[in-house]
């Protein structure tokens, strides 16, 4: 039970790592763009 916690926290970390990654890319692209 403890092991599928630590699995679903690894899970849900790399799923916000990844939303976070694919926020700034989006912003980098807008800004290119803007300029």
């Amino acid at each position: 039970m403890a092991l599928k916690r630590i699995t679903n926290f690894g899970k849900n970390s790399i799923v916000a790592s990844d939303r976070v990654s694919h926020a700034r890319a989006t912003d980098v692209v807008n800004n290119t763009t803007a300029n």
